[in-house]
């Protein structure tokens, strides 16, 4: 029932010869009041770090991601990021919810050298004691 509009923008850049540094900003909203299980969520592995998924839950949101990446040892590296998103019901709300900032640090592990696919554990820190440990395969954006 209803429509969404889902805006995923992403943009990496090489920093040196063994780092990158990632971006990302995720917008999405339902046109129409939905049931609860449809609902945009802000949390968990990929959105905000530092929060559970579904922690914030809304008919729309709006997420920025950074990430700095750096191989350190053969297979091996390390990530640092920061975050802040939002979640709102109209867009033109999307201001009046303040947005919860998150910051996120983790170990890769270069799991499969053909796809260049990562395993990763990653810690997250939000606001009010907030925080988790995430283990996942591929990043996150």
């Amino acid at each position: 029932k209803g429509s969404r509009l889902m805006v995923d923008g992403r943009k990496y850049y090489k920093t040196g010869k063994h780092s990158i540094f990632a971006g990302r900003m995720a917008f999405s909203h339902l046109a129409a009041p939905t049931h609860f299980f449809d609902m945009a969520l802000l949390g968990g592995d990929k959105n905000l770090r530092g929060y559970y998924l579904g922690r914030y839950r809304d008919r729309g949101m709006l997420v920025f991601n950074s990430e700095l990446r750096a191989t350190l040892y053969r297979r091996w590296g390390i990530a640092l990021g920061a975050a802040s998103g939002t979640v709102f019901t109209h867009p033109k709300d999307i201001y009046k919810n303040p947005f919860k900032p998150a910051a996120n640090a983790g170990i890769r592990f270069l799991a499969d050298r053909k796809a260049q696919i990562n395993m990763r554990v990653d810690y997250a820190i939000g606001l009010k004691g907030q925080s988790g440990f995430y283990f996942a395969f591929g990043e996150a954006f």
